[in-house]
């Protein structure tokens, strides 16, 4: 379970951005990762890292000083996941260390995409020119069997097809868009203290139930689609990253994220940001 919301706007004026982009990463606090860092195979790509046995190196987020950018959000499945699927994780590093655009990469994805479990995957391509090239794939809505592009503003996704809503991706919505209606009247210091905070909201927007155990049932997983930030005793948000990209093409990753070994009961947090400029 993860969730996002991002502004594009490529023709940003002197104090806008290009790009404002917060992303909750929730996953099972068991499993080994590798906190946000400039990469040491390729210095000029930036992300977290999945460092789980046999999928190694693959990402939910990451961004490249050469204009490419990718994030992928996990669809939930009732039916639970096939242990045999291919990684999705590699799905982002691939596109971000490679130079194909993004509908072609999405349409080769789209040729295999039954061999992985759900997943919303998105990618971006800043170009010289000052577009933004926008594109999304998900293999879970029958109705989107091709990628589609994605239009400047404001955009959200969370562990659904865009072809659906949650009340917890409704009021990320509102909320990020009140926000990004103040920019450039917020410096980037409280601009990142408030989009961390919208994503820190622990209590369920409808439901009144209390998930601080195991999630494992089917009203736990119903509750999930309320919550923007989830903690429970063995699975919740493990991360909050902000990204920012400015006017000039400077990039601003920021990362909050539980240090490891996690324990829920005492989570410790760090915050560390890296700066970049595109090249």
């Amino acid at each position: 379970m993860c969730l996002t919301a991002l502004f594009i706007n490529p023709h940003p004026v002197s104090g806008e951005y290009k790009l404002i982009l917060v992303f909750n990463r929730d996953e099972f606090y068991a499993r080994p990762t590798k906190e946000a860092e400039f990469w040491q195979r390729n210095p000029n790509i930036i992300s977290g890292q999945d460092m789980f046995v046999g999928k190694e190196g693959g990402t939910w987020l990451g961004v490249s000083r050469m204009g490419r950018f990718a994030m992928l959000l996990n669809i939930l499945q009732p039916g639970g996941l096939n242990p045999d699927a291919k990684g999705r994780g590699s799905l982002v590093s691939d596109f971000i260390q490679g130079s194909m655009d993004g509908q072609t990469y999405l349409k080769d994805v789209a040729k295999e995409s039954a061999l992985y479990n759900g997943f919303n995957l998105i990618t971006m391509e800043f170009r010289k020119d000052g577009e933004v090239n926008t594109n999304y794939f998900t293999n879970r809505a029958s109705e989107l069997p091709e990628p589609v592009k994605i239009e400047p503003g404001v955009q959200v996704f969370s562990n659904h097809p865009v072809t659906e809503s949650w009340p917890k991706t409704d009021y990320v919505r509102s909320e990020f868009e009140k926000i990004v209606k103040r920019v450039p009247g917020l410096n980037k210091d409280n601009l990142i203290k408030e989009l961390i905070a919208m994503m820190s909201l622990d209590k369920p927007l409808i439901t009144d139930v209390d998930i601080s155990n195991e999630m494992l049932d089917v009203q736990k997983r119903k509750v999930l689609k309320e919550l923007v930030f989830i903690k429970s005793s063995n699975y919740g948000t493990r991360t909050t990253t902000v990204i920012l990209i400015d006017a000039e093409g400077t990039i601003s990753f920021t990362e909050r994220t539980l240090k490891e070994p996690i324990d829920s009961k005492n989570p410790e947090w760090q915050q560390k940001t890296h700066a970049a400029s595109m090249l």
